[in-house]
C-alpha cells in the first residue's frame, strides 16, 4: 500500500514541479524518495523497485533544481539496474529518455 501511495505521490509531485510549485512538490516527494531508498537498501529480488526509485528521483530532480545533477545521476543509475525485460518496456524507455533529456538540460 505504501508503495502504491508513493507512486501516486510521485506523479502528483512531478505535476506540481512542472507547474512551478517546487516547495509543494518537494514536500510531497521527500518522504517518497526516503521510503524508496530504504526499500532499495533491503531489496533482494524486486525487479520493479529500482524503476520506482528512479522515477521518484527524477521527479525530485525537477522539484529541486539545485540538486538536479546528483539526483539525475542516481535516477539513471537506478534505471540501469532493471533487468532487460523491464528495461525494454515503453514506460522504462520513456523514463530513461526523460532522465537523459533532463541531464542534457532539457527537462
Amino acid at each position: 500500500f505504501e508503495r502504491d501511495e508513493g507512486e501516486l505521490s510521485t506523479w502528483l509531485g512531478l505535476a506540481l514541479a512542472r507547474q512551478g510549485r517546487l516547495k509543494e512538490a518537494d514536500a510531497l516527494l521527500l518522504p517518497v524518495v526516503k521510503l524508496q531508498r530504504e526499500l532499495a537498501a533491503r531489496n533482494k529480488s524486486d525487479v520493479w523497485l529500482p524503476l520506482e526509485l528512479s522515477l521518484a528521483l527524477y521527479a525530485q530532480a525537477i522539484a529541486e533544481p539545485e540538486h538536479a545533477a546528483e539526483l539525475l545521476r542516481e535516477a539513471a543509475a537506478q534505471a540501469g539496474k532493471v533487468p532487460p525485460q523491464i528495461a525494454a518496456l515503453p514506460d522504462s524507455r520513456r523514463l530513461r529518455a526523460r532522465i537523459a533529456a533532463a541531464q542534457a538540460g532539457h527537462p
